[in-house]
């Protein structure tokens, strides 16, 4: 049972010392919630009661009046939000890094237009995916060649929507598995921190996400990216399956254990061994358990709350 301190959303004393603080990824919990009317307020005041999330990512919110009360929780909370484009973009199959021109440019102008919906959320950063855009490796660095200049667009969109007085907000980049699965266009480490860096990070307030299950699949661990602490915004702890043969191959979100190759306890040796890096930076960063519901959304917050308990709570 976790101690009733851990759980207070009045009290965050116990993550404190630590330069990492618990997410809720609410479309991991109601993975409808982007189709589903109040399921984002609904699923995050649920959340919020279970255990002492500090970070929030959340996909967009079409009706504006839910928009915006959501904003309101979100600022009025002080929680830290990713809001994040990629399901969107997914949908409509559009990409970032398509060789196709069209493709590329409603890509980016869907991406732009939901900014305004980012800020109405409250959001801290504006998250996204490359998807695919290369027919194979050969093709991928010219691929990356045009992730680069439509980040390029998006960023100058972001910078645009800030307004004297108003809170932070930057782009966040998730590189995904190249070669296994998701066979996204960024991509390995070395080259989503080369890109990050040529858009102007770290000064320009562009940074990546360090997610588990993406580098696994890469042949990479976090020590890959979190070299650059200073250009990682947030940690996805994430499951994932390396077994081409197995049902469950590749990114599926599945639940910490076989047969994937992270249990909660690797969880907890990869928060141990990138924690040193982080206190060094100073930086607060979100850690966010990448799981995917497919029952009871109150069984799974249960869940998630008690994974936190043993993963990132100081002993």
């Amino acid at each position: 049972m976790i101690d009733s301190r851990m759980v207070s959303a009045e009290n965050h004393g116990s993550v404190a010392t630590s330069p990492f603080v618990p997410g809720i990824m609410l479309s991991q919990t109601v993975p409808t919630i982007r189709d589903t009317p109040g399921a984002s307020i609904k699923t995050l005041l649920k959340a919020l009661k279970t255990f002492p999330y500090r970070a929030v990512h959340a996909l967009d919110i079409v009706d504006p009046i839910e928009r915006a009360e959501f904003g309101a929780i979100v600022r009025e909370r002080g929680l830290w939000l990713d809001f994040c484009v990629s399901r969107a973009l997914g949908n409509d199959k559009l990409s970032p890094a398509s060789a196709d021109p069209s493709n590329r440019r409603r890509a980016v102008d869907m991406v732009c237009e939901m900014i305004v919906r980012g800020v109405g959320q409250g959001a801290r950063y504006v998250s996204l995916s490359s998807g695919t855009g290369h027919r194979d490796a050969r093709d991928r660095p010219d691929a990356i060649g045009r992730l680069a200049e439509s980040l390029a667009k998006i960023y100058a969109t972001i910078r645009a929507a800030a307004t004297p007085g108003s809170p932070e907000l930057g782009l966040l980049i998730e590189p995904m598995d190249v070669e296994l699965d998701k066979r996204g266009t960024l991509g390995y480490a070395p080259e989503a921190i080369e890109l990050v860096r040529a858009l102007g990070a770290p000064d320009a307030d562009v940074r990546l996400i360090c997610d588990t299950a993406h580098l696994s699949l890469n042949g990479e661990t976090p020590d890959s990216i979190v070299h650059a602490a200073e250009l990682v915004a947030t940690v996805h702890l994430c499951n994932c399956c390396v077994d081409p043969g197995n049902e469950l191959f590749g990114d599926k979100h599945i639940r910490p254990g076989d047969p994937g190759v992270f249990d909660l306890e690797a969880f907890r040796r990869i928060i141990d061994g990138i924690e040193p890096v982080f206190a060094q930076s100073g930086s607060v960063i979100p850690v966010f358990i990448e799981y995917r519901n497919h029952g009871d959304p109150d069984e799974h917050l249960s869940y998630l709350a008690e994974s936190f308990a043993r993963v990132l709570v100081p002993r």
